[in-house]
């Protein structure tokens, strides 16, 4: 039974492919941990080492807290495509650094050394993390597929590509397509997950009909008599009824974005002056009687 839910589902191969692709790069990016280097610093953005870890290779080519960065390997130290663009540094590179301290520039040189172990913990936790979003919203998706199932796969698939560690790629472009894909599939999956809190269990009063819209603002309307004054004021010109514009105003709205005019009711016949005096027959009191005959009136 649950199989033949799947096969008439309409997304079924397009949430499978993505969860695929998902699911390879984080294998890929895992499979690189041992290529990942390590300086031992961290810069702000007005590239000031306001971090050296004791011990690490910054501390040992003798950067300090307070030191500019200004060129690496040749390159301005501000200039982020250029630094992007250039070949991924491999672990036991020497790294030339040149920095401003106090005024003075001064060049050291940094030699790269791998991932300590809180950093492969720390690498390795973030792609389990992705994926066990990745796996939760397909079980879900295969055990019960449905409209829901459905959007909590689709926010799976997101969260788990934010949590990707992206795979090096040499060539520029390819890297740049895999980080604007996977930035706008986490985008995609927190909207997909914004939309299943709005659904499930029950959908919620804000994923309401126009007729709702209606009714609220007839409510303001009755309420607040100055929110229709405000609301005809803005029009320029009178309103028309329903047909080619060319019938008499419509009043009350009436035949404005579809609404049908109220029917004129007709008008009950006045009686003659002299007899308007008296109460009407069907207005006058009528005796009642008790079981022996007389008039209880």
């Amino acid at each position: 039974m649950a199989t033949s839910k799947i096969r008439a589902e309409p997304f079924r191969w397009s949430i499978v492919a993505a969860a695929a692709v998902v699911g390879l790069l984080h294998v890929l990016g895992a499979l690189q941990v041992r290529e990942q280097v390590y300086r031992g610093y961290r810069s702000g953005d007005d590239r000031v080492i306001i971090e050296v870890i004791q011990g690490g290779p910054a501390d040992r080519a003798g950067l300090r807290v307070g030191d500019r960065l200004t060129r690496i390997d040749g390159i301005d130290a501000g200039d982020a495509k250029a630094l992007a663009a250039r070949p991924r540094a491999r672990v036991g590179h020497t790294q030339s650094i040149v920095i401003d301290r106090g005024g003075s520039s001064m060049e050291v040189q940094l030699i790269l050394a791998g991932l300590p172990p809180i950093g492969v913990v720390a690498y390795l936790a973030s792609g389990l993390t992705g994926l066990s979003f990745l796996a939760f919203g397909l079980w879900a998706y295969f055990s019960a597929p449905r409209r829901t199932s459905r959007l909590l796969a689709n926010a799976g698939i997101g969260l788990g590509a934010i949590f990707t560690e992206q795979p090096y790629v040499a060539s520029p472009f390819p890297r740049a397509l895999q980080e604007s894909g996977l930035i706008a599939a986490g985008v995609f999956g927190f909207a997909a997950l914004l939309h299943f809190a709005l659904v499930f269990p029950t959908e919620r009063k804000i994923l309401g009909r126009r007729q709702q819209h209606h009714s609220c603002r007839r409510g303001l309307t009755r309420c607040f008599p100055g929110f229709a004054v405000s609301r005809s004021s803005v029009r320029v010109g009178p309103r028309r009824g329903r047909g080619s514009g060319l019938g008499p105003p419509a009043t009350n709205g009436c035949g404005a974005r579809g609404r049908p005019c109220p029917r004129p009711q007709p008008q009950r016949p006045q009686p003659p002056e002299e007899d308007r005096r008296a109460p009407p027959r069907w207005h006058r009191r009528r005796p009642r009687f008790h079981s022996e005959g007389r008039c209880a009136c």
